[in-house]
């Protein structure tokens, strides 16, 4: 029997947290920790849609599965870190089938300010990765896919420059969440 969703997410919250306050852990290993249990190709391939998907080379949805694992990973480090010596814990999880299910967690930093989680979970290979982040209301997929869409638009539809610039593009789209979050 597979761990359940909530387990998963109690478990890898638990961990980053264990290396945010251990000194001398960098970014690299939290963001380690992030990654292991994210679907991220079916992200990148969720933000990228197959309006661009279909025409891209496998090259280029390497390179965006990457860039995308990247952002997702780093948003929700960013956000971990940034609440504070922290309780951080799946509260509950509601199934849809055997293949789909949402865990509700919540981070509450010191000052006692609870802000919700909801992490979207797909059965892949006989585990449960998250595929999807609700971050206090904001879905980190949506954010992201208007995030390509736009970034798209201004590139000339060039897949090549959107990949190469989105790190910058994430980077836009993260201080709008991070805006958002905070109020």
């Amino acid at each position: 029997m597979s761990v359940s969703p909530s387990e998963v997410t109690a478990a890898f919250l638990k961990e980053h947290r264990a290396l945010v306050d251990t000194p001398g852990k960098d970014r690299e290993e939290r963001l380690s920790v992030l990654s292991k249990d994210l679907d991220y190709r079916g992200a990148a391939s969720g933000v990228m849609t197959v309006k661009y998907s279909s025409r891209a080379t496998s090259g280029q949805i390497e390179r965006w599965n990457e860039a995308l694992r990247r952002s997702v990973v780093g948003l929700l480090d960013d956000f971990l870190c940034g609440v504070g010596p922290a309780s951080v814990g799946a509260n509950a999880q509601k199934m849809d089938g055997d293949s789909r299910a949402v865990v509700m967690a919540t981070a509450a930093g010191a000052d006692g300010t609870a802000v919700p989680l909801l992490f979207n979970y797909l059965m892949h290979g006989g585990e449960w990765k998250y595929r999807n982040v609700d971050v206090n209301g904001i879905n980190i997929g949506k954010l992201f896919r208007d995030q390509f869409q736009d970034a798209m638009n201004r590139n000339g539809n060039d897949l090549d420059k959107t990949v190469d610039t989105w790190d910058a593009e994430a980077a836009k789209a993260l201080g709008t969440a991070q805006t958002e979050i905070a109020e």
